[in-house]
């Protein structure tokens, strides 16, 4: 079970829900509304009543891969004209108070290549630079699933951004609790949101929640949680070596405030 002793909870743009007038989604602490993808932005499926409701209200952004018809030819670019369009949308979104943007990452988007690439990793990598560039912490929305067929099990983004993980199992909200823990860590971030399926309404049978144990939502700004590696073994001739080189840095810093000291001497 999970050693955190408090529990947030959210809402999304779900297509199963009905839009635009938000008939079943249930208020929460945060709603998250898509903005737009690729260059354009849009309000498709943007649940005003629910960003209205919530304490704070993000966007996110479908971002689409290097082989997207029209894509620039330069990966990086292309994921870097992308996250401008986002930060541009959600600079002017009226209803969007909170400072993080997730780029959504999914085949269904269109333009990833169905294996990890180069490509897949410089569009991410461009796109996710531009947010912070622009002043705006950086997100990103994806299942482990897809975060392993296009970047790699393994693959450690330079930047660091919030994990919004996506999973797929029909859960109570205890029972989503008691999940937490086993979250996967992506990209080198460990979770901050997770959305899952829960009951809804009787003509939505099932509906996307989000889950967190972290407040960022008051503020509207979630911080990025890294996953510590830990550091290998030094061996003796290591440790002997790093003394030598702290001793000689001490004695250089001796030296120079005893040159100064002579100096200053009348």
């Amino acid at each position: 079970m999970s050693n955190f002793t408090q529990w947030f909870t959210g809402t999304d743009t779900d297509s199963a829900l009905p839009f635009p007038d938000g008939i079943g989604v249930l208020a929460e602490h945060f709603y998250l509304g898509r903005l737009g993808g690729e260059t354009t932005a849009n309000s498709y499926g943007f649940d005003i009543k629910a960003a209205k409701a919530a304490t704070k209200t993000f966007g996110y952004w479908d971002l689409a891969g290097a082989q997207y018809p029209g894509a620039h030819s330069d990966a990086a670019t292309w994921g870097r004209e992308q996250a401008h369009a986002a930060t541009a949308a959600a600079e002017v979104a009226q209803f969007v108070t909170g400072q993080t943007i997730f780029l959504d990452i999914e085949p269904s988007n269109g333009g990833w290549t169905a294996a990890p690439t180069v490509d897949n990793v410089q569009v991410l990598e461009g796109a996710l630079a531009a947010v912070v560039s622009a002043g705006w912490t950086p997100g990103i929305y994806v299942s482990a699933d897809i975060w392993a067929a296009l970047f790699g099990v393994d693959y450690r983004l330079k930047t660091p951004f919030v994990l919004w993980v996506a999973g797929n199992a029909n859960q109570s909200l205890a029972e989503a609790i008691g999940f937490w823990d086993r979250l996967p860590t992506l990209g080198g971030q460990r979770p901050m949101i997770w959305q899952y399926n829960s009951s809804g309404s009787t003509a939505s049978p099932t509906q996307d929640r989000n889950l967190t144990p972290y407040a960022g939502w008051l503020t509207g700004r979630w911080k990025p949680t890294p996953v510590r590696v830990a550091t290998p073994p030094r061996t003796p001739a290591e440790q002997a070596l790093a003394l030598l080189n702290a001793a000689a840095a001490d004695i250089q810093q001796a030296a120079t405030v005893l040159e100064q000291a002579v100096r200053s001497q009348p």
